[in-house]
């Protein structure tokens, strides 16, 4: 505890969840909610990450919705 050289990779998981950037939103909620995760990496059809979706997307998008 204290040390500011903790590595990020004493933290992280190795196995991701990724989704084509055509999925249908409540499709990535879906495997979201299944796997217990809060975020998911989103590709192209090259396999190429373009982004990220997170719980906190999800939330920003509610709220929009109902505005």
């Amino acid at each position: 505890y204290g040390d500011r050289h903790l590595k990020v990779d004493l933290a992280m998981v190795e196995s991701v969840e990724s989704v084509p950037v055509d999925t249908p939103l409540l499709d990535v909620l879906s495997t979201m909610e299944e796997q217990k995760i809060g975020s998911v990496l989103v590709h192209n059809l090259d396999k190429r990450i373009v982004g990220i979706f997170t719980a906190i997307d999800a939330i920003r998008l509610l709220r929009s919705l109902t505005k």
